[in-house]
């Protein structure tokens, strides 16, 4: 009974961990919605779909590594597919919220477009992280319930890290160039050349930090006045 609470407990600090990309995503998205809490949770629900039909389909994906186009496995598809979506969708982003506003014009993103993103970049992110719980243990009750454990937590984190976005936009432009990255780092994955993701995850931290400081300094300044 410990050996699988330890387990457990391993598992949900590990996906929660590999889900903060998830979690940056999934705020930006739905920041562009106007009534976000329901597609979100809509589009997490069917990413954990995808997520326990990917675990239970365990066999096959096991394979995936086994290249099947030139030195190309199923896989690396996924990660280059996935790289070139994520780099496309965050410099977009960043190129629209530069472009000058008429009218107040505001883009918002389709609910059906929402959550489809919302699934697709789950499942993108996920193959790391079951391949992972898979190297932990191979109780295949205990991996799902740490991913519906983290998809709660990613729709509540989520929720907070939205209204953050909308808040401050310069939190919205490092979240985007945060995700722009990741999806370089997916893109040098798929194609066998490796990025230790740490000095990413560094320099994110570090100017999340900065920012924050920016942020809590003009409040500061703003309440003296």
């Amino acid at each position: 009974m410990l050996d699988y609470f330890s387990a457990f407990c391993i598992l949900l600090f590990l996906e929660i961990v590999l889900g903060i990309d998830n979690i940056i995503f999934i705020s930006v998205v739905t920041s562009r919605l106007h009534e976000n809490s329901g597609i979100r949770y809509f589009g997490l629900g069917l990413a954990l779909f995808f997520r326990l039909v990917a675990l239970f389909s365990v066999s096959t994906l096991l394979k995936l590594k086994q290249p099947v186009f030139y030195a190309l496995s199923i896989q690396d598809v996924i990660f280059i597919i996935g790289g070139l979506f994520l780099s496309f969708k965050g410099l977009s982003e960043i190129i629209h919220d530069a472009k000058p506003k008429i009218n107040n014009e505001f883009k918002v993103y389709s609910k059906l477009s929402a959550v489809l993103y919302i699934a697709f970049i789950d499942l993108v992110f996920s193959i790391d992280s079951l391949l992972t719980a898979l190297a932990i243990t191979q109780n295949m009750l205990l991996i799902a319930l740490a991913f519906s454990v983290t998809i709660v937590f990613m729709g509540v984190a989520s929720d907070v890290v939205s209204k953050w976005i909308t808040l401050f936009p310069e939190l919205k432009t490092l979240a985007l160039v945060f995700i722009t990255s990741i999806g370089i780092v997916l893109l040098f994955d798929g194609i066998h050349i490796e990025i230790n993701k740490n000095y990413l995850y560094f320099a994110f931290g570090f100017s999340l930090i900065v920012q924050l400081c920016n942020i809590a300094r003009k409040s500061i300044s703003l309440s003296d006045k």
